[in-house]
C-alpha cells in the first residue's frame, strides 16, 4: 500500500522577511476618530508687542526714542501740555540704557518735544501735533528730531497746532529721505545735500515752493500755505513764529510733498529744486537788466 504524503512547498529564501519589513513600513489603516484628535493643534499664541513699532496711535510728549539696528515706526500725536513720556528703563538693556540716557539728556537740553533715533533702522512715522484745548497768549513751538545713520526715512507730518508752530529736524547720512508737510506749514524749509539733484518735489509741493538762495550744499526753500499762495515770492523772509524744518542726506535722494494731496506714486514734479533755482536766478538777472537800463 502506497502512502501519498502531502507535499509543503518551501517559499523562497528572504520572501518573510520582505513582507514583513513592507508591513512596517506601510501606514496604519484609516481612523476618522485618530485623524481628528491629531489634527488640530493649539492656536499660535502671538508674540509680544515691540515698543518700537506701537500698534495704536501714541499720544506723547517729551518723548525719546533710541534704536540702535532695529527700525522705528508708528502713529505719534504730540501733546505738548502732557508731561514727560518715555520708554520704561526695563525694556533697555544696561548699555542700552546708558547710551539712552545720553541722548536723552541731550534731547532735554535742546528742548524737544519728540526725538526718533536710530542708527543701522530705517524709520517710518506718521506724526500730528494736537491742538491746545484752551487758546494761549504766545505761540507754542513743538520741536521734532528724526535721525538715522544709515537707514531710509518716511515721514508722514499730517498736522500741527493751529495757534502754535512746529520745528522739524529730519537727518540720515546715507538713506533716503520721504518727507510730507502739513498744508498749513508756514515758514522756510533748508536743504544739506551733497548730491546734485538729489532733492525733488511733488506737485502740490511745487506749487506753494519758493527758492530764496542756494548754494553747493544748502538750499533754502519758503513754503506758504494754499491761502497765502498768489504772494510767496514777496514774503520770502522768515518771521518769528513761522514753522521751520531742516532736511539733511549726504549720499541719500530727498522726496518733498505735502501731506493728504501729493502720492508718491505720482511721478515727481519735472519742477524741481535746482530747475526752481535755475528760474530763481534767471528772475533775479531780468531785474537787475531793468534796473541798469531803466527799462521795461
Amino acid at each position: 500500500m502506497t502512502m501519498i504524503l502531502p507535499i509543503n512547498p518551501e517559499k523562497p529564501k528572504g520572501v518573510d522577511e520582505q513582507q514583513s519589513k513592507a508591513a512596517e513600513s506601510s501606514p496604519p489603516p484609516y481612523s476618522p476618530n485618530a485623524n481628528a484628535s491629531t489634527s488640530a493643534g493649539p492656536p499660535p499664541t502671538p508674540g509680544p508687542l515691540s515698543p518700537f513699532q506701537p500698534q495704536t496711535p501714541q499720544r506723547v510728549n517729551r518723548f525719546f526714542l533710541f534704536s540702535r539696528h532695529g527700525s522705528l515706526s508708528g502713529t505719534y500725536l504730540i501733546d505738548p501740555t502732557l508731561p514727560r513720556s518715555s520708554l520704561p528703563p526695563a525694556l533697555l538693556s544696561h548699555s542700552g540704557l546708558k547710551k539712552f540716557r545720553k541722548l536723552e539728556r541731550s534731547a532735554e537740553k535742546e528742548k524737544l518735544n519728540a526725538a526718533f533715533r536710530t542708527r543701522h533702522g530705517a524709520i517710518s512715522l506718521d506724526l500730528g501735533v494736537v491742538d491746545a484745548e484752551q487758546p494761549r497768549a504766545e505761540k507754542e513751538r513743538v520741536r521734532i528730531l528724526v535721525s538715522t545713520r544709515h537707514g531710509h526715512i518716511n515721514v508722514n507730518l499730517f498736522g500741527k497746532q493751529e495757534d502754535g508752530s512746529v520745528d522739524l529736524d529730519v537727518s540720515s547720512r546715507d538713506g533716503h529721505i520721504v518727507l510730507f508737510i502739513p498744508p498749513t506749514f508756514n515758514g522756510p524749509i533748508a536743504f544739506n545735500t551733497r548730491r546734485a539733484g538729489a532733492v525733488n518735489f511733488l506737485p502740490a509741493f511745487a506749487q506753494r515752493a519758493s527758492v530764496v538762495r542756494a548754494s553747493d550744499r544748502e538750499t533754502l526753500v519758503f513754503f506758504r500755505p494754499v491761502a497765502n499762495g498768489a504772494d510767496t515770492a514777496s514774503k520770502s523772509t522768515p518771521a518769528e513764529g513761522d514753522d521751520c524744518c531742516v532736511v539733511s542726506s549726504r549720499s541719500g535722494r530727498v522726496t518733498m510733498g505735502v501731506s493728504g494731496v501729493d502720492r508718491m506714486e505720482t511721478k515727481p514734479s519735472a519742477i524741481g529744486l535746482f530747475k526752481q533755482f535755475g528760474d530763481f536766478v534767471e528772475a533775479q538777472a531780468k531785474a537787475l537788466e531793468i534796473k541798469l537800463t531803466g527799462s521795461v
